[in-house]
């Protein structure tokens, strides 16, 4: 079939209803001969195969072919998308405010109890070779020390010496009567005082007053010093000098300065109830003639206007008595003469 008959049917196919030649016969082109009939009668070409004498008569074709009719169906589809609003609420986050005060604490750190006066003790010192008493001693004594804790903060140690501590010394050329406690050992404390004698005056003096004082927690309670002991040395303001078979007395408190031999510490040393008697010849331990002391002459110098004035006193009063008692018994004979 040639491309020109193609063409043509597919046109009459898809114009039938449209087309009243394509819709009369459907056999207008001959796809053997491949030659276009006219559109009455068709008188059929004689093939070459038939008999010469026939003659083939065809009729005209009353088929009818229906065009094949193709529907389309586009469904259209509209897809809506719903637009979703997502509305978020607005958080309001109210914090309260707080308000905080401070309570203030105060901290009252009570005062140190004030220590208590040392007892007074009695001691002696003795000649080995005739057994003589050389020192008689009799006091109380209480040493004052600051120190500085392991808590860096600096406290403060009373130290009294106690009255069963031993005394031992020399009676050779420099007296000395040394009290330790306890006895022996290297937690040993003592307390020593030597005299020195002039010869030539006859008189004697308290040349010094030195103390050792073991770094123990005994004495020095949660102490930071590695060192094992303390040395301290009294500082005199002024010399204690006695004349010979003398002893020297003082009743009342006196503190002393005592300083450290290397350390920058100032401590302080109280006697009270002293008597002190060294270059003695004899057994007994009587003291002889006391020198008192400067504070002991002030509290009799002080007692002594003061009894003066209670005495002035009472005599002021006796004075009044007697004259009311006086002035009542005139008006008593004035009443009887009249």
């Amino acid at each position: 079939m040639s491309a020109m008959s193609t063409a043509v049917l597919a046109f009459c196919l898809l114009a039938t209803f449209y087309s009243p030649v394509c819709s009369q016969d459907s056999t207008l082109i001959n796809p053997k001969a491949g030659v276009a009939a006219p559109a009455g009668n068709a008188v059929a070409v004689p093939s070459p195969a038939a008999d010469a004498t026939t003659a083939a008569v065809t009729e005209p074709s009353t088929n009818t072919r229906a065009p094949d009719t193709t529907t389309t169906t586009t469904t259209s589809t509209t897809t809506t998308t719903a637009k979703t609003t997502t509305t978020t609420a607005k958080t309001t986050t109210t914090t309260a405010k707080t308000t905080t005060s401070a309570s203030t604490t105060t901290t009252t750190t009570p005062a140190p109890p004030k220590p208590l006066d040392p007892t007074q003790g009695h001691w002696s010192v003795s000649d080995d070779t005739n057994s003589q008493i050389c020192i008689l001693a009799k006091m109380a004594i209480q040493m004052k020390v600051p120190y500085l804790a392991s808590t860096n903060q600096t406290l403060t140690a009373f130290l009294d010496v106690p009255i069963n501590a031993s005394a031992t010394g020399s009676c050779d050329g420099a007296e000395y009567i040394q009290i330790s406690w306890p006895d022996s050992g290297d937690d040993a404390n003592w307390f020593r005082v030597t005299f020195v004698e002039n010869a030539t005056s006859g008189h004697y003096m308290v040349e010094a007053i030195t103390a050792r004082l073991a770094m123990t927690d005994a004495n020095f309670p949660d102490h930071a010093d590695d060192k094992p002991e303390l040395s301290l040395r009294v500082n005199f303001s002024e010399p204690i000098e006695l004349s010979a078979n003398s002893s020297y007395r003082c009743l009342s408190r006196q503190p002393f300065q005592l300083l450290a031999s290397d350390e920058d510490i100032s401590a302080q040393l109280v006697l009270i109830d002293t008597q002190l008697e060294a270059f003695r010849h004899d057994n007994t331990t009587k003291f002889s003639t006391p020198l008192v002391c400067s504070a002991d002459h002030r509290a009799a110098s002080d007692i002594v206007p003061i009894a003066v004035g209670v005495a002035l006193a009472l005599l002021v009063v006796a004075i009044l008595i007697a004259y009311v008692i006086g002035r009542r018994r005139a008006r008593q004979r004035g009443y009887q003469s009249v």
